[in-house]
């Protein structure tokens, strides 16, 4: 396990150094070691998403999540990565599994809320930017986002 923290570490650093590719290099290292690691996955998903690769990084964020279901890093990079790729009730049923796991967590409301505007179901999108703001008031993207919603809908 601690090759894998290392493994981590090291891709971090490069990483900061703009070398995607090393990065990526060294977390494959890492999650091919003996004992698989949930957040080796999850870093070598982000990585791989950085770099448009992402049927790899789909492929590690469910690595992470099968090697450990509570790790709400993974799931919401998972989620995420279905919002951008437009796969928008994959994503909804990936932020309200999120939810369930973790329901103070602002983040996931306004991307939930996102996910729902995108799909045109305005009502349960109003419904999420008006949670994440009850939960974090200095929200602006959600204030944004409920207000793109409300004009849509007609409201003042």
């Amino acid at each position: 396990m601690l090759s894998a923290f290392n493994g981590i570490a090291k891709s971090a650093l490069i990483e900061n150094a703009n070398r995607l590719e090393q990065a990526v290099a060294a977390l494959e290292k890492s999650v091919s070691g003996e004992v698989p690691f949930a957040e080796a996955h999850n870093s070598l998903g982000v990585a791989c998403a950085r770099l448009g690769r992402n049927d790899a990084a789909a492929r590690n964020y469910r690595s992470a999540i099968e090697l450990n279901t509570h790790l709400v890093s993974a799931r919401m990079n998972f989620a995420n990565l279905l919002l951008e790729q437009k796969k928008y009730q994959r994503a909804i049923a990936g932020y309200q599994q999120i939810q369930a796991m973790k329901p103070d967590f602002a983040i996931t409301n306004y991307n939930l809320g996102m996910a729902y505007f995108q799909q045109e179901q305005l009502k349960n999108a109003e419904a999420e930017f008006e949670h994440a703001l009850a939960l974090k008031p200095d929200f602006d993207q959600a204030r944004q986002g409920l207000k793109a919603v409300r004009k849509k809908m007609g409201k003042p």
